[in-house]
């Protein structure tokens, strides 16, 4: 997802409904420190949404952190909806989510229980529990007339296939 290209780049990728440089940006770019799980958890999704991989390493727990990674740039994440955050303690926290995603055509979502720990002030993802879901992955090329696959309730001609 391209803040430059995109029509719907008005707003952060993460589903806030406001600017990606007051939303998860200030993050991203280390202006501030996510001050919830649910923020780094927003924040880290917007960081997959702009191949900010650097971002999703620094604040994975240095436990279970990988040593890189690389993203795969066919993947485009279209849209996040967050379930729930639960705090177990004053520094472990949950959040669940379904991130929706397009893989060159195969439309799908991620149903994830992220587990983060708040350690020296700063949140950190530490791992999750994934479940399966209906919309796991579908091979689909939507229609210029149908529901967009990013779940904004527009057409998808008004929407993610405005550009094609």
């Amino acid at each position: 997802m391209n803040l430059k290209t995109s029509n719907k780049q008005r707003y952060c990728p993460c589903g806030s409904k406001k600017n990606a440089t007051e939303c998860c940006l200030v993050f991203i770019d280390k202006i501030q420190i996510a001050p919830t799980a649910e923020l780094l958890m927003r924040s880290r999704y917007t960081a997959y949404a702009l191949e900010k991989s650097a971002y999703i390493l620094d604040t994975w727990h240095n436990s279970t952190r990988p040593q890189s990674m690389e993203l795969d740039s066919s993947v485009e994440w279209t849209g996040l909806t967050v379930l729930n955050c639960d705090m177990e303690k004053a520094d472990v926290a949950y959040v669940e989510f379904i991130a929706r995603f397009n893989n060159s055509g195969t439309v799908g979502e991620m149903h994830e229980r992220s587990r983060f720990f708040l350690e020296g002030n700063c949140w950190f993802y530490v791992d999750g529990e994934q479940f399966a879901t209906d919309n796991q992955v579908k091979r689909k090329q939507t229609g210029r007339n149908e529901p967009c696959y990013c779940g904004s309730g527009k057409k998808f001609k008004k929407c993610c296939g405005a550009n094609s």
